[in-house]
């Protein structure tokens, strides 16, 4: 546990654990919300080979801005791991690896995800949208089961661990939001649900009652396998929130930086500098370290959305 709790639950369980442990639908949310973009992109004729490509050099400018910043921070803290070996750096950069940080997994899948786009695409168009939902599921399932019982058998081949790291990242949850976010899009239920809350007077505060109930069934289930289906209500919740301007334009300025958000923020709160975690962890309480750790991210992604768009730019990409 980082900083220290204000609200404990029981002798051994504070508030802020079952807040970060719903807020593993992250990466879900982000995939759910790539499939949702990327169908309506379709609709536009916006899924060519030539969009697609410019989309993953757009989102790899990004991603080697930052590991070039954390290389070049690497060598000045006198990091073993970062930029590391030749071999560790390169490894890194073209995705080959995430030893830099775990959680860069889902460039790699981000990238297969929009490369196979216009084939996923045509699949949501042309297919029985329930029987493949079922199926989805049941390979969800079937994905989480198997990384439970092969890793334990592949241990000690390390080029069978990096092919089934690969191909569990890129099924499982992460197909399941996807294609799950496509078929949001393609059935207009944001707009269903939205013609349904029209003559609710107080409907956000349905919309978050809602949810917290369904975040407290989870919590009571304690079953982690599960967190990946509050995605769905949480994305299409939020969505159909009536928000004002200035909420609006908050979470707009959050979304044109959250790339680089995600990117950064882990090398602030998990010790692979110690010297920056040091400054991070001294306001001590985990909400306000949250906040914390926001702006701290934001402040670094200016300046390298600025250099990103830029080099765009330069290139005609």
């Amino acid at each position: 546990m980082i900083g220290t709790p204000l609200i404990w639950l029981n002798e051994e369980t504070p508030l802020i654990y079952y807040l970060g442990w719903l807020c593993a639908i992250c990466a879900p949310t982000y995939c759910l919300c790539s499939g949702y973009a990327h169908f309506r992109q379709g609709q536009k004729n916006g899924l060519t080979l030539k969009k697609r490509i410019k989309r993953c050099l757009k989102f790899l400018i990004c991603y080697w801005l930052v590991v070039l910043l954390v290389s070049i921070i690497g060598i000045v803290f006198s990091s073993d791991a970062i930029p590391g070996s030749l071999w560790n750096c390169l490894a890194n950069v073209f995705l080959l690896s995430w030893s830099y940080t775990g959680i860069w997994w889902y460039a790699f899948v981000y990238l297969i995800y929009v490369l196979l786009s216009r084939k996923i695409f045509d699949a949501v168009e042309k297919r029985n949208g329930r029987v493949v939902l079922v199926l989805l599921i049941a390979q969800f399932f079937i994905v989480e089961a198997a990384n439970k019982i092969i890793p334990q058998y592949i241990s000690s081949h390390w080029l069978l661990v990096w092919i089934w790291e690969r191909i569990y990242y890129l099924l499982g949850a992460r197909l399941l939001c996807y294609m799950g976010g496509m078929y949001i899009a393609q059935k207009n239920i944001i707009s269903a649900v939205k013609r349904r809350l029209d003559g609710i007077k107080h409907s956000n505060l349905m919309i978050l009652g809602i949810l917290l109930m369904l975040a407290l069934v989870l919590v009571i289930l304690d079953k982690g396998i599960l967190i990946v289906f509050y995605t769905f209500p949480v994305f299409v919740g939020f969505n159909c929130l009536k928000k004002n301007n200035k909420f609006s334009r908050i979470f707009l300025l959050l979304g044109k930086y959250s790339t680089y958000v995600w990117l950064i923020h882990p090398f602030i709160y998990r010790n692979a500098f110690p010297q920056i975690t040091q400054i991070w962890i001294k306001l001590r309480f985990p909400i306000v370290l949250l906040g914390e750790l926001l702006i701290m991210s934001m402040l670094v992604s200016w300046p390298l959305n600025k250099m990103s768009s830029e080099v765009i730019k330069k290139l005609k990409i």
